[in-house]
């Protein structure tokens, strides 16, 4: 139906005036060809603490423009469903975390009925997904049902090589709006 993107930085600013870690966020509203309904989407990467001059204040700047957005976009389309996702680089007792979580937006892995819990980065190491750090997130509207959810930290091997394919692992969830 419709898309679009926004930039943000980290305030971290080069020479020539430009973000030294610009980050793009994507969103787009779809429809399904069934039913009609329309669903918000939006992907966002977070600067990570290694690369960010002030990493955890624009990764709360970041969520909040986030929220700011879908907020914007709820209301043009009359309370649209929303998911959220992204490689967050936020612990769940960050400021950024709580900015996102609340206000009519849950984790999924918190909301879902079934859960496999695992941290998704694992700094390509696949033999003790308990020692994976929570990164990565999916994240519905309170009108969106989250069914089930899991870390698939087994199941990203480039099939051709037999190498993982990232540092972190693929989420997966069955959600109903």
């Amino acid at each position: 139906v419709k898309s679009g993107y926004f930039h943000v930085d980290d305030g971290q600013f080069a020479e020539d005036g430009q973000s030294v870690y610009p980050r793009t966020i994507n969103w787009v509203i779809l429809k399904d060809k069934v039913t009609g309904g329309q669903l918000l989407v939006m992907n966002y990467h977070a600067v990570p603490d290694k690369d960010a001059y002030n990493g955890e204040a624009a990764r709360n700047a970041t969520a909040q423009l986030v929220m700011q957005t879908i907020d914007q976009l709820r209301t043009e389309y009359k309370g649209i469903p929303v998911i959220l996702g992204g490689d967050c680089n936020m612990s769940t007792t960050s400021t950024a975390y709580y900015t996102v979580v609340g206000n009519g937006v849950l984790d999924v892995s918190e909301a879902a009925e079934t859960t496999v819990a695992y941290g998704s980065y694992n700094k390509w190491n696949r033999t003790d997904p308990a020692t994976f750090a929570k990164g990565d997130y999916l994240f519905v509207s309170d009108d969106v049902t989250a069914e089930s959810y899991r870390v698939l930290y087994q199941e990203d091997v480039d099939s051709a090589t037999g190498k993982h394919i990232s540092d972190h692992s693929p989420l997966e969830a069955t959600i109903y709006y």
